[in-house]
């Protein structure tokens, strides 16, 4: 005999979906293997869903201010609780995992970091761009470990104050789905609370800036 859903596992199984596909859009977001639009797809579909799902929600409870329209705003509150919970838990779950992997795929900068002190001690000033330490201090500019984020940027501070007294970033942008976010490195180690018209988030001694 062919088991069945019941009513409780027709209940589950989208919200289910939308947690497993958002997990895997975070993980997807980081992996070598993707390629800046089809990681910024997934990541957006996943944020378009969680979106709609509040949206009908908002509607349901609205729908339960008037009598009568009361037992259709109960119904699809309980068609859309489950997929409000679960999708706030999957994004949570999914950032977890993204700035995990991010953090992760720093160490190949690390190069870059040492290249341009260096440098900046051996000529007494910043470079202008990455290309400047080649092939003196770097054989080659190393790219990401991210394939949907492959290029570091670099960039000399005209002001230190705006990024808390640091005179250069490293950074590579990061588009989420929701904001064109950015991964950065301040060699102080010292971050401001905003930078790149975001608000920043410490990463160990980098720090990810959510538009």
């Amino acid at each position: 005999m062919i088991p069945t859903w019941g009513s409780a596992g027709r209940l589950f199984l989208g919200p289910a979906l939308l947690f497993v596909g958002s997990v895997a859009a975070g993980y997807w977001s980081t992996a070598s293997s993707a390629t800046p639009g089809t990681a910024f797809a997934a990541l957006f579909l996943v944020t378009v869903t969680q979106v709609a799902a509040c949206c009908v929600a908002l509607v349901g409870l609205l729908l339960l201010s008037s009598q009568p329209t009361r037992a259709r705003g109960k119904r699809l509150l309980k068609a859309t609780a489950l997929w409000v919970v679960f999708g706030l838990l999957g994004r949570h779950v999914a950032s977890v995992v993204r700035l995990s992997a991010l953090l992760q795929g720093t160490r190949k900068a690390q190069p870059i970091v040492a290249a341009i002190t260096k440098f900046s001690e051996a000529e007494g000033r910043l470079p202008a761009r990455l290309s400047d330490l080649v092939p003196g201090y770097l054989s080659t500019v190393p790219r990401t470990a991210w394939g949907a984020y492959p290029e570091w940027q670099y960039a000399r501070v005209a002001e230190p104050s705006s990024m808390a007294g640091n005179s250069w970033v490293l950074f590579v942008e990061t588009p989420s789905g929701e904001g064109f976010d950015v991964l950065m490195f301040l060699p102080s180690g010292r971050y401001p609370d905003r930078a790149f018209g975001g608000s920043v988030k410490r990463l160990g001694s980098w720090a990810y800036v959510f538009e």
